[in-house]
């Protein structure tokens, strides 16, 4: 067996080296610690001239929130918009319950309408979509249509439960239709029901995907816990409005 050694230096060797060193490290360390000085100045000065950027850690923090007028509505997806009306008229027949009436057409006859609004005028387009959807309500004399199929439905919220929020779900990655959802609802329930039985200040996003989790809708193969499936979407989203402090 080679036994492998480790080289050391001599004991006696290195008390010779360092006996010979120290004399010359006595007379650099102060020319090292002057030059170390010096850089530390010039490092201090470098740090005064350059400006420190302020942070403003509200605008940090806060997402800012859609205009939903007509620039935004021609800025997102059919589904979305689809989502919108259908979410703003659950609140409407079923929170707000104002004296419009829209019974006389389809959800997507009434997203069509709004986009036909805001492309052909643009001077509407800073007009919110809530005043453009109210001013597509039912007229006297008018009569039902259902030009793209399917009829209305006196169901409570419309029939709005956890299948209809499946339904809502595209290709297993797009989730616009039930974005808008979130956002309709949530745009009545402020600005025509006034907070009735709760605000909320999480995003709409935020809620979306809480309702899912609620659900235990498997985004991916759009499987949902059918012990929840019938609840409507809106209680389901009730759950997790602010809480009161």
């Amino acid at each position: 067996m080679t036994l492998i050694r480790r080289r050391t230096s001599h004991p006696s060797f290195a008390r010779r080296v360092s006996s010979r060193l120290l004399p010359l490290l006595a007379v650099a360390a102060p020319v090292a610690c002057s030059r170390t000085g010096d850089a530390s100045r010039n490092d201090s000065a470098v740090e005064r001239r350059v400006p420190t950027p302020s942070v403003d850690s509200t605008t940090v923090s806060q997402k800012a929130r859609p205009t939903y007028d007509g620039h935004w509505w021609l800025s997102i997806s059919a589904e979305e918009r689809s989502g919108f009306v259908t979410g703003y008229l659950d609140c409407h027949s079923s929170e707000y319950k104002g004296p419009a009436r829209f019974d006389t057409k389809n959800n997507d006859r009434y997203r069509d309408l709004i986009t036909h609004v805001y492309e052909a005028s643009p001077t509407r387009r800073g007009q919110s979509v809530i005043d453009a959807v109210l001013q597509l309500r039912d007229q006297p004399g008018d009569t039902a249509e259902y030009p793209s199929g399917g009829e209305g439905t006196t169901a409570p919220h419309q029939g709005n439960d956890g299948q209809y929020w499946r339904d809502m779900s595209h290709s297993g990655t797009r989730h616009d239709e039930q974005l808008g959802f979130v956002e309709g609802f949530l745009q009545c329930h402020e600005k025509l029901a006034h907070n009735k039985g709760g605000t909320f200040s999480k995003t709409a996003e935020e809620y979306r995907t809480l309702i899912s989790q609620s659900y235990r809708f498997d985004e991916r193969t759009g499987d949902i816990d059918g012990d929840r499936e019938d609840d409507a979407i809106v209680d389901v989203l009730f759950k997790f409005r602010d809480q009161a402090k």
